[in-house]
C-alpha cells in the first residue's frame, strides 16, 4: 500500500496569467483557517495596504459559481463549500483550494494545531502519514463517539499524533490509516486555556513534555525561559524512544509568573536542533475553574496590576472584579519591555426557577436590567435560586459593596445569600407571566 505523506506546510495551487516575480515574492499566500469553529479564508495585505480580491466559491456541484469582490482581509466560508478560487486582481494570480471537493459523506478535512488547512481527503485514501503533532479533523459523519458535532452534520475530531502512533478511522468497511512520521518531536500536554487574543497558556501544575526520538542514542533536552536558569536534562534513547517528562518538578527554582518557555532537543555533543517547541507557561498556576478563578501557589511576579483591567488579586487566586464590562484582562511584563495581554470573557449566569413540586431551568444569556420569563399562565409564581458561588467576599469588602445588590447580571456580589426575589406580573394581553429580577 502506498503511503501519502502530508506536510503541515501544504500550500494552495497557484497559477498566474502574467509573471511578476519581484512583486509575487513579497506577497503571502491566502490561507484557509479553522478558527473558533468557523472556516475562514484569510487574505493577506501588501505593505499594510488593502488589496482587491475576487473570490469564486462553489458550494454544490450543480450550483453556479458565486463571485465576491472584496478588499477585506478575511472571508467566512460556508460549511458546505466544496472549493474556493481566490484571484489577486492587481497581479492576476489565482489560488485554488479544494475543500470538501464533492458532496460525498466520506470526505475529511485536516487542520494543523494552529488552524491551518493542510489536507482534503477521504476514508478511501488507504494510508496517509503526517508529521507528529496535534490535528483537527472535520467529517460529514460521526465515525467515533469522540467526534463532536459543531454544525448540522459536521463533526470535529481531535487527533494527537506522536511518533509511532497509528490512528484507524472507519466508515463502514472502509478504513483510513493515519500514521506519524519518524522525525523527532517534543509536544506539551497539560491544563491550558486560550485567551480572546488566541494565546494558549499552560499551567505549570501537571505539565508534561512528551519526547519522541527517531533512533537510539543519547540526547540533551534544554528548557529555557525568563523566570530562571536554563534546565538541561539527559535523555537515554538506547533504553526507550518515548518519554513523558514531568516539567512541574523541574521548575521549583524558577520565579512565579508568565513566560515564554522553550524546549529544544539536541543529540548529545552536537549543537544541531532536532526538535523545538515553545509555549506560554504560567509558573505556579495550579488550575482554573469554570468561573475563571485562576488558582496559584504564589502570585505571579510579573503581573502588571496597574495596567490589568477588571481583576482582583486574592490570597490564592486571580479573578475578575465585576461583571459590568463582561470581560477582564491580565497584563504581564515580559523581557525587553514587551507585554502580553490575556483577555477572557466573563462566564454567563445560570439560574434555576424553582417551585415546591416543579423544577424549571432558564439560562440568562443577555445583559438586561429585566429578564423576561415566558411562563405559561397557569403556572404558579417561582423563586430564583443562585446556582453558582463566586466566593467574592474579599472583593465586596475591597469595593465597600453591600452583600446584596439588585443589579443582575450587571454586577453580582453575593457571597452568603442563596435566593433572589422574583416579581411575577401577569400580562393581560398575552396571558403570560413575566418575571423581573
Amino acid at each position: 500500500m502506498d503511503t501519502l505523506f502530508i506536510s503541515k506546510n501544504t500550500v494552495p495551487n497557484i497559477s498566474s496569467a502574467n509573471t511578476y516575480s519581484t512583486q509575487i515574492s513579497k506577497l503571502k499566500n491566502p490561507q484557509i483557517k479553522l478558527k473558533d469553529n468557523i472556516i475562514i479564508l484569510v487574505l493577506p495585505s501588501n505593505d499594510n495596504q488593502l488589496k482587491r480580491w475576487e473570490i469564486q466559491v462553489i458550494t454544490t456541484p450543480e450550483s453556479l459559481v458565486e463571485v465576491i469582490t472584496t478588499e477585506k482581509d478575511f472571508y467566512i466560508l460556508d460549511w458546505q463549500t466544496l472549493s474556493v478560487t481566490v484571484i489577486d486582481v492587481d497581479f492576476n494570480i489565482s489560488y485554488e483550494f479544494n475543500l470538501w471537493h464533492e458532496k460525498s459523506r466520506n470526505r475529511l478535512l485536516f487542520f494543523s494545531e494552529t488552524g491551518d488547512f493542510i489536507y482534503s481527503g477521504s476514508f478511501g485514501d488507504g494510508e496517509i502519514q503526517f508529521e507528529t503533532g496535534k490535528y483537527t479533523i472535520l467529517s460529514r459523519l460521526k465515525f467515533t463517539t469522540k467526534c463532536k458535532e459543531i454544525q448540522s452534520d459536521i463533526y470535529m475530531f481531535q487527533l494527537n499524533l506522536f511518533k509511532g502512533k497509528i490512528e484507524n478511522i472507519s466508515n463502514g468497511f472502509v478504513t483510513l490509516v493515519i500514521k506519524s512520521d519518524s522525525i523527532p518531536s517534543i509536544t506539551w500536554t497539560g491544563k491550558n486555556i486560550k485567551s480572546n487574543e488566541g494565546h494558549e497558556v499552560f499551567a505549570s501544575k501537571d505539565l508534561q513534555l512528551i519526547v519522541n526520538l527517531s533512533e537510539k542514542g543519547t540526547y540533551i533536552l534544554k528548557i529555557t525561559s525568563s523566570l530562571g536558569k536554563a534546565i538541561t536534562l539527559d535523555i537515554d534513547g538506547n533504553s526507550s524512544q518515548f518519554y513523558e517528562i514531568d516539567i512541574a518538578n523541574q521548575l521549583n527554582d524558577w520565579k512565579s509568573g508568565l513566560t515564554k518557555l522553550t524546549a529544544v532537543l539536541f543529540r548529545k555533543n552536537t549543537k544541531i536542533e532536532l526538535a523545538k517547541n515553545n509555549l506560554f507557561l504560567w509558573n505556579e498556576l495550579n488550575g482554573i475553574d469554570s468561573e475563571l478563578n485562576f488558582y496559584f501557589s504564589s502570585a505571579p511576579s510579573n503581573l502588571n496590576t496597574f495596567l490589568s483591567k477588571n481583576i482582583v488579586l486574592l490570597t490564592n487566586k486571580l479573578t475578575y472584579l465585576s461583571r459590568d464590562t463582561h470581560q477582564f484582562s491580565f497584563i504581564f511584563d515580559l523581557p525587553l519591555d514587551k507585554k502580553l495581554t490575556l483577555t477572557f470573557k466573563i462566564p454567563e449566569l445560570f439560574l434555576d426557577l424553582e417551585e415546591k413540586n416543579v423544577l424549571l431551568e432558564a439560562e440568562v444569556k443577555s445583559v438586561h436590567d429585566e429578564s423576561e420569563l415566558d411562563i405559561e399562565s397557569d403556572q404558579p409564581i417561582f423563586s430564583a435560586t443562585k446556582l453558582f458561588n463566586t466566593e467574592l467576599e474579599n472583593i465586596n469588602a475591597a469595593l465597600n459593596q453591600p452583600s446584596i445588590t439588585p443589579i443582575i447580571p450587571e454586577g453580582i456580589f453575593m457571597d452568603k445569600v442563596k435566593d433572589l426575589a422574583v416579581i411575577i406580573v401577569k400580562d393581560e394581553e398575552t396571558d403570560k407571566f413575566e418575571g423581573m429580577f
